[in-house]
């Protein structure tokens, strides 16, 4: 979470997990009324802190290749614990996790790489 917060404040995107943590807990949110869903979403703002929502949505996000969560992304994707992962490695999941289906690491590892190479420079202001 850490490297994720620190990217996304330099880069100054909003990278507020909210939303995805709403649709994420009631699926039946996106067929409602807009104000239904700017209701809900503001309870969600209310009672849990950007890192919470953060955590959950890495929880339950789809990497691709039926790993749900970025502990099975680790491992599918470098064999590792999450714990053991260089900062590399880590930034490519965060690559990943901003979409997964365009920065698929076995189908589009020329832009995962050139996006992972821009996150790099971004976190050491190079």
């Amino acid at each position: 979470m850490f490297t994720y917060n620190k990217i996304y404040k330099k880069i100054k995107e909003p990278s507020c997990p909210c939303q995805n943590a709403a649709n994420n807990i009631r699926t039946d949110i996106r067929n409602t009324s807009l104000l239904k869903r700017a209701l809900y979403l503001l309870k969600i703002k209310k009672e849990f802190s950007h890192d919470e929502c953060l955590k959950f949505v890495l929880v339950h996000y789809d990497f691709g290749f039926d790993n749900i969560g970025i502990k099975d992304a680790s491992k599918f994707y470098f064999k590792k614990d999450l714990e053991k992962l260089n900062e590399k490695q880590i930034i490519t999941l965060v690559v990943i996790f901003r979409n997964s289906g365009l920065y698929n690491p076995i189908q589009n590892k020329k832009k995962l790489d050139a996006k992972v190479l821009l996150f790099e420079k971004i976190l050491h202001n190079k």
